[in-house]
């Protein structure tokens, strides 16, 4: 029988021998919970979430499905486009589905 895996605090599993992990913490006191996968993945993951905390080099995500980014990784999906670039798109976007972006400042 193999030995048990020291307790992570954060990393849990909801189903005992479901081999499916979660990950637990908070930001701004708002609990965010997360389904990783393996253990070992859930303990990088929640180590990676301690890091750019501590350091403050990069972005902890407040809900679940946004994943974690340092700053490297925000400058990798960022390069390359310009303000310009977005703006356009977000406008190809208004004009294809006018319905989804009302509200009460922009009445289209």
């Amino acid at each position: 029988m193999p030995r048990k895996a020291k307790p992570v605090s954060g990393v849990f599993e909801k189903t005992e021998g479901s081999g499916i992990f979660y990950v637990r913490y908070r930001v701004n006191g708002k609990l965010v919970r997360k389904k990783i996968g393996t253990r070992s993945q859930a303990v990088d993951y929640l180590n990676k979430v301690k890091h750019i905390r501590s350091s403050g080099d990069g972005v902890v995500p407040v809900t679940a499905k946004a994943p974690a980014r340092t700053s490297a990784g925000i400058r990798e999906l960022m390069e390359g486009s310009t303000l310009g670039e977005l703006a356009d798109g977000l406008l190809q976007q208004i004009i294809s589905d006018p319905e989804r972006y009302k509200d009460q400042h922009n009445r289209l």
